[in-house]
């Protein structure tokens, strides 16, 4: 009898276990597909497909997001607001230690414009994992709505190790909420030291720029030097090179506008305005292409000033200007 009924415990153990591993593997091949999905931020498959599984066994995915979750981004994604709010907060008893259904929570309330609310479940999000990306832009955002400068200020200092956008993201936003401006310059002077890549120069910059001159002075630079590529473009160079030169005014951080007008002072036989600019470009700036040094070169050497028009071509040719041009140039006028 007892070898009967162990028999019995087996046999529906192993259909229990054939259950679970079929429900498993039904949902797995629905589960990556959802997961492919969101990683890319796409949401194209119908809501319906959520009714083919149960939501609740399995209830997370391999990677330990609730199936909940992803359903409710969907719906979020489809104007399901309230139903979408609702299944993240149920989706956070799957997994209480993610974080991700509060930081959407928070997202939700942000777009609604109710901050305090977005605020609460933000800062979960935010000081439970502080290095996720989302989290951290999230929580700054928030802060800057609720003008709350002393916590944005304490959640910086704790994340300011992990990346130059995250010192970035703080200052613009800092600025914004009439921070002292020094401070943040200072800021911005220790980055620099730090990161010196061409584009995080070029980030770095931007921000620089837009703390000492403001957001309408690039705008205003930028539309004025738009107008005039388009005279260099027409071959009206010197009109072209008086609008650099104003462009140039309003924003003295972006050597590009400079160094295009002692192109166009150049081409317009204005030796002596373009070769100020280009010394400028040169020495005031640290641009390391060789395009200043290569164009002064070629000009010097018009004006038969041979020996320092080498000088600047052999820079040029070091920094690979256009890549073998630069070298071909001068091997051809100095050796």
């Amino acid at each position: 009898m007892r070898n009967k009924f162990t028999k019995v415990s087996l046999f529906l153990c192993s259909i229990f276990v054939v259950f679970i591993n079929y429900k498993h593997f039904n949902a797995s091949t629905k589960y990556s597909y959802l997961m492919f999905e969101y990683n890319r931020g796409e949401f194209r498959i119908p809501l319906s497909m959520f009714d083919e599984f149960d939501n609740d066994f399995p209830n997370i995915t391999s990677t330990t997001l609730p199936i909940k979750f992803l359903k409710a981004i969907y719906l979020k994604e489809k104007d399901s607001i309230e139903t979408a709010l609702e299944l993240l907060k149920e989706s956070k008893k799957a997994n209480p230690y993610l974080m991700a259904a509060d930081a959407q929570i928070a997202n939700i309330f942000y777009e609604q414009k109710k901050y305090d609310s977005a605020f609460y479940y933000g800062s979960k999000a935010f000081y439970t994992n502080p290095n996720n990306n989302f989290h951290r832009s999230l929580f700054y955002l928030i802060n800057e709505k609720r003008n709350d400068t002393v916590e944005l200020k304490k959640a910086y200092n704790i994340s300011k190790q992990y990346s130059i956008n995250n010192t970035l993201d703080y200052v613009v936003k800092m600025n914004r909420m009439g921070a002292d401006k020094s401070q943040l310059i200072d800021l911005l002077d220790d980055l620099s030291l730090k990161y010196k890549s061409p584009s995080d120069q070029r980030e770095i910059k931007l921000v620089q720029t837009l703390l000492k001159v403001g957001g309408l002075a690039i705008e205003i630079s930028v539309e004025i030097s738009e107008f005039a590529n388009q005279k260099f473009n027409e071959k009206n160079y010197l009109l072209a090179a008086n609008l650099y030169e104003k462009a140039f005014e309003y924003d003295p951080n972006d050597y590009v506008f400079i160094e295009n007008a002692a192109l166009s002072f150049y081409l317009a036989k204005d030796y002596e305005n373009a070769e100020k600019y280009f010394k400028m470009v040169i020495n005031d700036f640290d641009i390391n292409d060789g395009k200043s040094e290569f164009y002064y070169g070629v000009m010097l050497s018009t004006l038969n000033r041979l020996d320092e028009a080498c000088t600047f071509l052999k820079r040029a040719s070091d920094l690979k200007y256009s890549a073998q041009g630069s070298k071909t140039v001068y091997n051809q006028l100095c050796n």
